[in-house]
């Protein structure tokens, strides 16, 4: 179409040189909007008539307007769950004005309408759905989604109110129209047949919302939904409308009423009006950037070139170097390219241009060119040619009241552009930003070129970012620097989610899941972490959040939807294939995605190629041994998402029967995959044998964390089972597999561990399962003793005791004693407890053990036997003891059992004070624990992380880090040990001068005793509590002498030989220091008791002090 000839039918013939110097032809005329020829400098009724020929235009040149070629989905598509922007338009005052007109005419109205209606949103790349009488539903984000849906759907709304403003019909009045927005999941695709663009409904809660914010909304505006308002960002100025009731919308939802297009200069400026975190990571990069600038400031020019995936933080980048810059003596510009202006020449330099000579929008042309000249002048560029070039590029008259300036050529336009830039930086370093090169239009990456020709001896940093599959014409050029950005490391994304919260930690699960799906992504990070805070899943303590309940898979955030689905919509039919990809996991084989897919190879392999090709995959190898990975994990989700439940259920029950046919040995080594594959096709009772098979592979690698997952998978699905006899077993069965799996990860007094076993044991009644019994109280008497309930552990004991009797099993007397030894080892018996536990030992039996205990009973029999032997003042066998079971443990490898026999060697050495001893076990311990996650031995670590502190001469330091374990410890469950780990602080309390902080702490210890019954430390306490009362009052010698004659008493009642000596130094040294002699009985008493460990600290010291008197 010859478009000068056209606008000389309109009587418009004057813009046929404006038009000509803007490249705009046939195929960019029906892209025009009223913002673009406000530009241009139409005035306003010129405008008016052009909109209006345009949409007439567009109209004639439509076969059918209901179906818009640009983004018509195929009759055959099938239907699937997207997000979706609806629109729906509604014209005001239709009724009256169909009674107004003849019915003809009425026709043409609605006709003329409908065009202008639909070519506006085919250009935005909407789908019109359906037309409703005067209303019309456009969906945004389907057939093709695109990363900015619910932007384009706003923008399109903007422009339909203003071409309809200025459409001429055979109605008296100009056209009216009410606007809502709104965006959600839905189904949507062929769900009733195949036929026409009226055949492709919606089905969820998004089209109704859209209407009734329709029906909200004033003549002439537009009103949308919170969620729009989110995706949106800052683009678009809002009123907040408040909470609106509206009819079939259950609760009141928020709606805003578009005001317009905001002054946000960029899309990231948008998308971040809310405001921004701090920069996380990005070291080398921040530094050559700001290295490059240092250059620039010194006189050499440089170009950076940023590139790097969407989200991947190229604009922050960008941000952190604009504030850099601006802090100093320079000039910063910014231009972007834009989805909307791809074939509009040079559409970022005017808008930069416009920018930098301070044209406002209600600037008419003179003001606009007074503007110009003044901007040139200032700049040493006041040749009339070069005026007159800028004029025609900013479509203004070259004089005041003439026409519109005659346009330069090409060549002659990027030059003037060129020379402008380089005056800039003639008087200033000049730092120009130009983003989203991958949008920019033909003549502006031309000037780019010529640009970076120019650069290396002028004072410009040319600092560009595009996306990984964009090539700049330019090619290599030596000043050019490329930088490509890549993923945040793990500590980097647990930064930037602290970034996020307030610096409060979030649940470990939770932030696992975030690191996992967002894969190092900035933006996905950042918008994955808010929608977890907004899901209501935490709860805030002050200082962190914890779950409120059980965690679910995190679903994909709204504001990234699209921009994922974008990239599979891009795919055509290799779509298919990612959906199935995405069914297998996040990465899968060739040979199993080929015996799944039903498709003939070459297919196949093609559509592979277009996904590694578009970065949705990964690959490794050449088929058919390739493998391949979703680049991401939020893609896999997208694609996954998009099925159907009922088409994801057949796929993974294809997927089933694959594996059982013809994978056998991945099903033998990993059957929680079968499993997977069964539970997500609806097969439960497939399922939960291989789910248990799975968790009793996971126990035995000691991965007790899946196991736990694996053990409640199978639980969920019992759930869901008929009840009955079997379906009891079966859970019975699960629940005495998934007890010792949460004493491993999650300590034994876990809240789960509990409910487990007593639940274990309601089942077991119900069904009459005695051989269960002995397992069941095993589990609740490990539970109450790490409680520090020792009354009921006492009594569960007993019941095993007699349970034992009952069944002359030797595996179970071996545990029974085990029970009832550390029983009274706790309580203070320490005699019959030691007698216990060295029975335990002898009765064990290697072959039973490690599959029904947490950790295996002679290790952990052991080792208490070595305690209560350090008590009775021998260290040597003590010490014989606890290094065999640290040996044993490894040989067993049986990581559980090595965590507990190396806590147990560290106190050991802590009570023995060898410090040196109890580090290297110590040290052990805790990268054991932190490999497997033990949270429960790495709390109990770190209280004697801070004693050893104490005894390094870090003191404080000690004192705090002892607080943070305990606190660490009780945050598991356990109360048992408190009044050790108290006594521990008062001393490190004393040593550091806070004598009534350490009589705090003993108090506190033996409050606990008379609630708990643990004594077996409480002759230390006691005999700590003189020394702090000394400290505090020297004159305290009589309630000090006291404390310290209970001390000995209770501690010969215990047999406890080792307390009993310290005690009887203390009151040694007190008689000393306060009646100037002691004869020494009470000590000399003490040390002869002992019969080895001669070498021990305490019975060296008793020594000395005796040889001293």
């Amino acid at each position: 179409m010859d478009v000068e000839g056209w606008l000389q039918e309109l009587g418009l013939e004057q813009y046929g040189t404006l038009f000509r110097a803007n490249e705009i032809d046939a195929g960019v005329l029906p892209e025009l909007t009223e913002i673009d020829l406000e530009k241009l400098g139409v005035p306003l009724g010129h405008r008016k008539r052009l909109l209006k020929a345009i949409a007439k235009l567009s109209a004639t040149e439509k076969a059918e307007v209901s179906q818009p070629t640009s983004a018509e989905p195929s009759p055959r598509d099938a239907a699937e769950r997207r997000q979706l922007t609806v629109m729906f338009c509604d014209l005001v005052g239709s009724t009256a004005l169909s009674a107004r007109l003849d019915p003809e005419d009425m026709r043409e109205v609605m006709r003329s309408y409908q065009d202008a209606c639909s070519g506006v949103i085919a250009r935005y790349e909407g789908f019109v759905a359906k037309f409703l009488g005067d209303g019309i539903v456009a969906y945004f984000g389907y057939p093709l989604a695109h990363e900015d849906d619910a932007e384009r759907a706003v923008r399109a709304s903007l422009e339909i109110v203003a071409v309809l403003a200025g459409l001429e019909t055979r109605a008296a009045d100009l056209l009216q129209i009410r606007i809502g927005i709104a965006t959600g999941v839905v189904v949507v695709g062929d769900l009733i047949g195949q036929g026409s663009a009226q055949e492709h409904p919606v089905v969820g809660d998004t089209p109704n919302l859209a209407a009734r914010l329709q029906s909200v909304a004033h003549p002439g505006s537009i009103v949308v939904s919170e969620q729009v308002r989110r995706l949106a960002g800052g683009t678009f100025d809002y009123e907040d409308l408040g909470e609106l009731t509206l009819k079939g919308i259950a609760p009141p939802t928020h709606g805003y009423r578009i005001r317009g297009k905001s002054k946000t200069a960029s899309r990231f400026e948008a998308a971040t009006s809310a405001g921004l975190t701090a920069l996380v990571g990005r070291h080398s990069e921040v530094s050559l950037l700001q290295d490059r600038w240092a250059q620039v400031v010194e006189g050499t020019g440089q170009v950076v070139c940023l590139s790097g995936e969407a989200g991947i933080g190229k604009s922050r980048l960008v941000h952190m170097l604009r504030a850099h810059v601006s802090a100093g003596h320079a000039l910063c510009f910014s231009a972007s390219g834009s989805a909307y202006h791809q074939n509009t020449a040079l559409h970022p330099v005017i808008d930069l241009l416009q920018g930098l000579l301070g044209f406002e929008p209600g600037d008419d042309a003179p003001a606009r060119l007074a503007k110009l000249h003044q901007g040139l002048a200032l700049h040493g560029l006041g040749d009339a040619r070069m005026a007159s070039v800028f004029a025609a590029l900013l479509s203004l008259p070259s004089e005041a009241g003439q026409p519109a300036a005659t346009a330069g050529t090409q060549k002659e336009t990027l030059e003037a552009i060129l020379t402008l830039l380089l005056a800039l930086a003639a008087h200033k370093p000049v730092l120009l930003v130009v983003e989203d090169l991958h949008w920019l239009d033909p003549s502006t990456l031309e000037l780019l070129g010529l640009l970076i020709d120019q650069v290396p001896t002028a004072n410009i940093l040319l600092l560009t970012a595009a996306r990984p599959n964009f090539q700049p014409p330019w090619g290599a050029r030596p000043q050019v620097n490329a930088l490509r950005l890549g993923r945040l490391a793990r500590s980097e994304i647990s930064q930037l989610v602290l970034q996020v919260t307030g610096s409060k930690p979030l649940p470990a699960e939770v932030l696992e899941q975030i690191i996992k799906k967002t894969d190092g992504v900035p933006l996905f990070v950042e918008e994955l972490t808010k929608t977890v805070m907004e899901l209501g899943l935490l709860k805030d303590l002050g200082e962190r959040y914890e779950l409120v309940g059980p965690l679910t898979p995190l679903a994909i955030p709204a504001t990234v939807h699209d921009s994922l689905m974008a990239r599979l919509d891009r795919l055509s039919t290799a779509k298919t294939v990612a959906q199935l990809g995405a069914v297998l996991g996040r990465s899968f084989a060739y040979d199993l995605l080929h015996a799944v897919a039903k498709m003939d190879e070459a297919t196949l392999r093609q559509s592979l190629q277009q996904l590694v090709v578009a970065e949705v995959l990964q690959q490794h190898g050449l088929p058919p041994s390739a493998t391949y990975a979703f680049k991401h994990a939020l893609v896999q989700d997208a694609a996954y998402g998009s099925l159907l439940r009922s088409t994801r259920q057949l796929f993974h029950q294809r997927v089933a029967q694959v594996l059982v046919e013809s994978f056998a040995t991945l099903t033998q080594g990993q059957p929680e995959v079968l499993a997977y594959h069964y539970t997500e096709a609806g097969l439960a009772a497939q399922a939960i044998p291989q789910w248990q098979r799975a968790a009793q592979l996971s126990v035995g690698r000691a991965a007790h964390r899946e196991a736990i997952s694996q053990f409640n998978a199978a639980l969920g699905l019992l759930a869901g089972l008929p009840a009955g006899s079997e379906r009891s077993r079966q859970e019975l069965e699960v629940r005495l597999g998934l007890g010792p799996a949460l004493m491993a990860a999650r300590g034994y007094a876990a809240p789960e561990v509990e409910r487990t076993y007593e639940r274990a044991r309601e089942l077991a009644n119900e069904l009459g399962e005695a051989e269960q019994r002995f397992t069941i109280l095993f589990g609740l008497w490990r539970y109450y003793l790490n409680r520090a309930r020792l009354a009921t552990s006492r009594g569960l004991a007993e019941q095993l005791i007699a349970s034992a009797e009952e069944s002359s099993i030797d595996t179970q007397w071996s545990m029974a004693r085990y029970a009832m030894g550390t029983t009274q080892y706790y309580q203070g018996e320490i005699e019959p407890a030691a007698a216990n536990l060295a029975q335990a030992v002898a009765l064990y039996d290697p072959r039973q053990h490690v599959s029904v205990a947490a950790s295996d009973p002679r290790i952990t029999s052991l080792s208490c036997g070595a305690w209560a032997l350090w008590h009775q003042g021998l260290a040597d066998q003590a010490l014989m003891r606890s290094e065999e079971s640290v040996r044993l443990a490894h040989e067993l490898s049986h990581l559980p059992s090595l965590a507990h026999a190396l806590y147990y060697a560290s106190l050991l050495h802590q009570f023995r004070r060898a410090a040196d001893r109890a580090r290297d076990c110590l040290q052990q311990l805790m990268a054991c624990s932190t490999e497997r996650g033990f949270s429960y031995w790495e709390a109990r670590g770190s209280v004697l992380q801070g004693w050893l502190l104490g005894e390094e001469g870090h003191t404080a330091e000690g004192i705090l880090t002892m607080l943070r374990g305990i606190e660490a410890v009780q945050a598991t469950g356990a109360e048992l040990a408190q009044p050790n780990y108290l006594a521990m602080l008062a001393e490190l309390y004393l040593k550091n001068g806070e004598a009534a902080a350490g009589l705090r702490a003993v108090n506190d210890a033996l409050e606990r005793i008379e609630h708990t019954l643990e004594r077996r430390w409480q002759p230390e306490l006691l005999r700590l509590k003189a020394e702090l009362l000394l400290a505090e009052d020297a004159g305290a010698a009589d309630a000090a002498r006291d404390s310290l004659h209970q001390a000995l008493a209770l501690a010969r009642r215990q047999n406890n030989r080792s307390l009993e000596l310290r005690a009887a130094m203390s009151l040694y040294r007190l008689e000393r220091r306060h009646r100037g002699r002691c004869d020494g009985h009470q000590l000399q008493t003490a040390c002869s008791a002992f019969t080895e460990g001669y070498d021990e600290p305490d019975l060296r010291e008793a020594r000395t002090l005796l040889q001293a008197s």
